[in-house]
């Protein structure tokens, strides 16, 4: 009995320790191994075990060049494979890594993934832009009557916290003009009502007062601030 127990004990010691060592010495990925056979497997258009390698590179510490051209192809499999959304989402990992990130000219205007990397470039473009130069774009789409893209650049200018408080009074101003011409009344108000929030002496320009749209929406916000 007690030579078994040994035998039990001594067992159990050399499985566990095996076990210890087939987990210590488990599969081991080498980053550079696994981004280079994703690339390769993009390259032989085998998208599915490309994208199993690449979304693995994606996490390891690889160089920013790398890192960028991970997300690329990935964003490439994603547009064949007909997932726009993802296609986006890797195209925007691109311009986080790089501002400047610029698909090469032989990808450029590939019917698969340009929309998906146009609309990543218009997002990011808003996102790493700074306060001053969004509102001086949003102000030139109001001059030009591009209303949804003066309201997209506005919003994000005025989210800005470095965007300067007479700017930011103007950019409500402008948002109110669009809201207004667009018949909504309450966002035109709302828009009226933070100019004035910001400066309790907000008032409009003469070429601007009077007008039909908007005039009866400001003057109504104004009774608010005047005691």
């Amino acid at each position: 009995m007690k030579y078994f127990l040994i035998s039990l004990v001594l067992g159990i010691s050399i499985i566990s320790s095996g076990c210890s060592t087939l987990g210590l010495s488990g599969k081991k990925y080498d980053s550079d191994s696994i981004f280079t056979q994703g690339v390769e497997a993009y390259q032989a258009r085998q998208y599915d075990r490309a994208k199993t390698l690449l979304s693995k590179a994606a996490y390891q510490n690889l160089p920013e060049s790398k890192l960028i051209e991970t997300s690329k192809n990935l964003a490439f499999i994603h547009a064949l494979q007909g997932n726009k959304i993802l296609a986006i989402q890797h195209f925007l990992k691109c311009f986080e890594l790089d501002h400047d990130f610029e698909l090469d000219k032989a990808e450029l205007g590939h019917p698969a993934w340009t929309p998906a990397y146009e609309e990543a470039q218009r997002q990011a473009s808003v996102k790493y832009a700074s306060a001053n130069d969004l509102f001086e774009q949003g102000k030139d789409a109001y001059t030009k009557r591009n209303y949804t893209e003066a309201e997209s650049l506005l919003l994000s200018a005025v989210g800005k916290t470095e965007l300067k408080k007479d700017r930011k009074v103007e950019a409500h101003k402008f948002l109110a003009f669009i809201f207004a011409v667009q018949q909504r009344s309450g966002d035109a108000r709302a828009q009226f009502r933070r100019a004035f929030e910001l400066d309790k002496n907000f008032k409009l320009d003469k070429a601007e007062y009077g007008n039909p749209v908007w005039t009866p929406l400001y003057e109504a916000v104004k009774k608010e601030f005047v005691k």
